[in-house]
């Protein structure tokens, strides 16, 4: 087994006190030498250094020249040249204008006027006429098309009810419209808030049981204002969130609600009945729960 010759390390010319103010012990001192000086060894599949160097003639000797890159670059083939130009010299090549003041740019005679008037002639300003441009539409899902498309659809709505006979069935053709009732939302059922409120019992609001309780179907929530002290402590929190928004986040505007439950099951069973408006027998007086002292009957949840 051949075995790596032994050489003698050179002498250094640094102090052998070694100072810190010697640029070896600079951290970017490794960095920059690596820059400005490259190493002049190929880096092929095996990433510059052979690891079998036994197939390496005069390795062994001292001659490395095998390991490392030609000190002259051989001369380029005349067929390879063309593949190895940079990209900048790709494509058509341009040709250099001459500077000379005699010749004039090429200008292309039409049969077409030109549409472009003398400054001089005040007759070219007057046929002058700028086409209004369109402007060009927004999206579909931006907020002024929405409106747009809000805006038109109640237009098209009043114009049909002025004008029953221009509306027509999407599916039926022959179909003619007899009548028209507008469908206008009732304001007295929409709750403070303006909306429908979703609500979620933290805890189960009965008593535990297996079963599940039925009087949940027929359960009512109605809104009660709020005391002094809870609107005082609003105001104050909102005021504060005005004056630094940051530190103070906004207040929630909550509302108090109180809950009501029939007082059995039977009892929901009929409330739930007499207010099905698919249900036939609504009207039955024997669905009413409460009865009042001058003859009335009424239903009741609590």
């Amino acid at each position: 087994m051949p075995f790596l010759r032994r050489r003698t390390p050179k002498a250094s010319r640094h102090p052998q006190h070694w100072p810190c103010q010697w640029p070896v012990h600079n951290p970017g001192f490794a960095s920059r030498l690596a820059r400005e000086q490259p190493l002049n060894i190929e880096v092929d599949a095996e990433l510059g250094m052979p690891l079998d160097l036994v197939g390496m003639p005069g390795v062994f000797d001292g001659d490395e020249s095998t390991i490392q890159a030609p000190s002259h670059q051989p001369a380029v083939h005349p067929h390879d040249r063309a593949l190895l130009r940079p990209i900048a010299a790709l494509g058509k090549k341009k040709v250099a204008e001459a500077t000379v003041s005699f010749l004039r740019r090429t200008e292309y005679i039409s049969n077409f006027a030109s549409k472009r008037h003398d400054a001089g002639d005040p007759r070219a300003l007057l046929n002058t006429s700028k086409k209004p441009r369109r402007a060009p539409e927004q999206a579909a899902d931006s907020p002024a098309a929405i409106k747009r498309k809000i805006d038109r659809g109640f237009e098209l709505a009043e114009e049909e009810l002025k004008h029953p006979k221009r509306v027509r069935h999407p599916t039926k053709r022959n179909a003619q419209l007899l009548e028209a009732v507008p469908l206008i939302p009732d304001l007295d059922a929409f709750p403070d808030s303006g909306a429908f409120v979703t609500i979620k019992f933290a805890t189960n609001p009965v008593a535990s049981s297996t079963e599940y309780d039925k009087r949940l179907l027929s359960s009512l929530f109605r809104p009660i204002d709020r005391t002094e002290d809870e609107d005082r402590a609003y105001e104050a929190a909102l005021e504060a969130h005005q004056q630094d928004p940051e530190t103070y986040p906004k207040p929630q505007n909550l509302m108090n609600y109180e809950f009501f439950l029939p007082q059995s099951n039977s009892t929901g069973d009929k409330f739930r009945r007499k207010f099905d408006v698919q249900n036939p027998d609504r009207d039955n007086e024997n669905l009413y729960t409460h009865q009042a002292d001058g003859g009335g009957a009424s239903t009741s949840t609590a």
